[in-house]
């Protein structure tokens, strides 16, 4: 029998569902923390893209010599300059509305992921305290159920289900990011996006192998 129950413990995974279940009042939060982290994660390809449209900026057009920007007879200097401070200023605006946008992308998904992480861990702690309270008292009197044991459970354990919730704003963060870069890697150059699509499945399949040999992911037949 208490081989059953050690193997149930190493084995069982509760249903989502089930944990979800304890942040119900907070899934209001879901939706503007999924946008936050959405918004959040956009920045990284919409901030490359802008970096690199602004390096190519910088360089001069073919038929003008560098002697031609700053005449040595005193006359105004070269239009091509004004053009070029015009469309590095642009560029930079760019920058400042990514950092804002990405300024409050963060905040709604820290913030809303924070409340349901929150309620998570405070409604799965009470009910994990009160059903140890219900217990007999020989559930207590046995060794492997210290009170030093059963208040880690409800510190460590309570806690790892709670970061489930953050866990979902950095998955919408990478989804954002990773889809946003594939059809803007299309568009610019669809041969180079299509190689970087391709290796989306090589470097998922190294990884899954990776942490296969590692003892990280086992898998049961």
């Amino acid at each position: 029998e208490e081989k059953r129950k050690e193997a149930i413990l190493k084995t069982y995974s509760p249903p989502l569902t089930r944990i979800f279940g304890f942040c119900k009042p907070e899934w209001i939060w879901l939706m503007p923390g999924t946008i936050g982290a959405l918004l959040f994660g956009v920045n990284e390809p919409a901030m490359a893209f802008v970096l690199f449209d602004a390096i190519n900026k910088f360089y001069l057009p073919p038929d003008v010599a560098i002697a031609d920007l700053w005449p040595s007879d005193g006359s105004p200097r070269h239009p091509a300059l004004d053009k070029m401070y015009e469309d590095v200023s642009g560029s930079a605006m760019w920058f400042l509305l990514i950092g804002l946008a990405s300024l409050v992308g963060g905040i709604l998904q820290f913030a809303s992921f924070g409340v349901m992480k929150e309620g998570l861990t405070r409604r799965m702690r009470s009910a994990t305290m009160k059903h140890l309270m219900r217990m007999e008292v020989g559930y207590h009197d046995d060794p492997g159920h210290t009170p030093s044991k059963n208040v880690f459970a409800l510190e460590m354990y309570a806690f790892r289900a709670g970061n489930l919730m953050t866990a979902i704003g950095a998955y919408a963060n990478v989804f954002g990011a990773l889809a946003v870069g594939i059809v803007m890697g299309f568009i610019l150059a669809w041969r180079m996006g299509l190689m970087v699509f391709g290796m989306i499945f090589t470097v998922v399949f190294g990884a899954i192998l990776y942490l296969s040999t590692r003892g990280i992911i086992v898998y049961k037949g």
